[in-house]
């Protein structure tokens, strides 16, 4: 799933004057997903159907 936006997260990482290869993109769009799906189940287990700043 890509939820990040590579051209983005590459230009963050190049301001920094780091490379950003593909593969810690990938790493780093598959832990996005996972605090994400916690934030989720955060926001459920208090009733809420709105993940809001507080979840992550």
């Amino acid at each position: 799933m890509d939820v990040l936006r590579k051209k983005q997260a590459k230009e963050v990482a190049k301001g920094l004057g780091m490379r950003f290869p593909d593969s810690a993109i990938a790493a780093l769009d598959r832990k996005v997903v996972e605090l994400i799906k916690e934030a989720a189940n955060r926001a459920k287990a208090n009733k809420r159907k709105t993940i809001t700043e507080y979840d992550f």
